[in-house]
């Protein structure tokens, strides 16, 4: 149903499998630091979620074109 009833600080959401969610809804209530996608998501699912970041102003990042992506503590 994509109902996030849940409090996390900074978030980091990873995209796996091309998961069917209200990315717009789920930015709004998560407030996520970052967005990252994996190569295992459809093109045309990673193309949209890339656009709705940018209105978003949430920062994407797409493991598929842009490699790897690490986080450091």
């Amino acid at each position: 149903m994509g109902v996030y009833d849940i409090s996390l600080q900074n978030p980091i959401v990873i995209l796996q499998n091309s998961p069917k969610i209200n990315l717009d809804r789920l930015i709004k209530k998560l407030n996520p630091k970052k967005i990252i996608t994996d190569g295992s998501n459809y093109k045309n699912y990673v193309n949209y979620w890339k656009t709705t970041c940018k209105k978003q102003k949430t920062p994407f990042y797409d493991t598929k074109k842009n490699g790897a992506f690490i986080i450091k503590k």
